[in-house]
């Protein structure tokens, strides 16, 4: 399909060669097929070709090519490259540091209900930007019924905490919970938090399942990190 010049097959290829499925990785022959594929105005191509200089996979990083491919890619409405853009201007990257435009591209992913630019929207007002509460609020939840876990923290803290909506530390601990499930680490600490409230031995053993869920997904850096101090120090 893609020696026909269809721009998702030719996009597919790219991606094979780039994450190696079913071959041998080669980001140089992941770009020509990306490039190919943008010839034809493929939303997708433009972000990978962005990720893939923004990050300096297989090439020098270069932050001004990732720049550029996220933006044609967000003219055509490519909702990974709009969200990517709001990134690079809230954290200043390639260009100045703009939390206004930051929330401009935000929003636009938003209304295309992408789950990242939710979070990322629901973070700047969560911090001190919001209009109202309620705003927050309903970002937090849309990027939450869509899997983010992060988002899932974020909406337990607002009903543990009272934040735009009444305390209520059951909703508080079914967002950790369902964190946590998927492997966050903070879901698993807030959560634990919640539980050493409760005073029952069954709720203690689960909150030591939970930390230690935590110690394993963090021992092996700390083992490292503790190996290059007695090397160095």
């Amino acid at each position: 399909a893609a020696e026909y010049g269809m721009p998702e097959a030719m996009y597919m290829v790219g991606l094979m060669y780039e994450k190696g499925y079913g071959r041998s990785i080669d980001v140089f022959m992941a770009i020509n097929w990306y490039n190919e594929s943008i010839k034809l105005k493929y939303g997708k191509a433009y972000y990978s070709l962005g990720n893939i200089y923004e990050n300096g996979i297989g090439v020098q990083k270069n932050d001004k090519k990732a720049y550029e491919y996220y933006k044609n890619g967000a003219e055509i409405g490519e909702t990974s490259c709009i969200t990517s853009l709001g990134r690079m201007y809230e954290n200043g990257q390639y260009v100045e540091e703009n939390i206004n435009k930051a929330v401009h591209w935000y929003q636009m992913a938003s209304q295309k209900n992408c789950p990242k630019a939710q979070l990322a929207l629901g973070k700047i007002y969560y911090y001190g930007m919001s209009p109202n509460h309620i705003s927050t609020i309903n970002l937090f939840q849309k990027s939450a019924e869509q899997g983010e876990t992060e988002a899932q923290v974020y909406l337990g803290l607002c009903y543990e905490n009272g934040y735009g909506v009444v305390k209520d530390y059951l909703m508080a601990k079914m967002y950790f919970e369902k964190a946590s499930k998927q492997n966050d680490v903070f879901g698993s600490l807030y959560l634990g938090k919640i539980y050493m409230k409760e005073v029952n031995i069954y709720i203690y053993i689960y909150i030591y399942i939970l930390y230690y869920k935590v110690y394993d997904i963090y021992i092996k850096y700390f083992i490292f990190y503790i190996i290059l101090f007695f090397i160095f120090f």
